[in-house]
């Protein structure tokens, strides 16, 4: 009689980062799995293709955002006044509504009156 074999194997594509191989690596039960494995070429970074996709299309998604920045937080960092001269240096952090993106920024105010 025939003896079937009902072993499963599981694999991914895999793509290097630094030489552009791509292969299948197999993997004999679902925990084994890796995300990212040494390349047997180069030794490089042999990375899953699905994971790059997704992390590429992340990156290209933010990169084209057009960022609408809002206040999150601002203080006054010093004040001077001296004979009709004010002087303020200011900090602010911003963030934009789509993307997340933060961005700090310090500036110096100064006013003659």
């Amino acid at each position: 009689m025939c003896e079937v074999r009902t072993e499963t194997r599981y694999f991914n594509k895999a793509v290097c980062l630094v030489c552009g191989h791509q292969d299948k690596v197999y993997h004999s039960s679902k925990e084994e799995y890796q995300e990212v494995t040494v390349c047997p070429k180069c030794n490089g970074a042999f990375v899953d293709a699905w994971e790059l996709g997704k992390y590429e299309k992340h990156i290209n998604k933010h990169k084209e955002c057009e960022h609408k920045y809002q206040v999150l937080d601002s203080e006054t960092i010093s004040l001077y006044a001296d004979e009709g001269r004010t002087s303020q240096e200011v900090s602010a952090t911003f963030y934009c509504e789509k993307c997340l993106d933060i961005r700090c920024k310090k500036r110096r105010i100064e006013k003659w009156e």
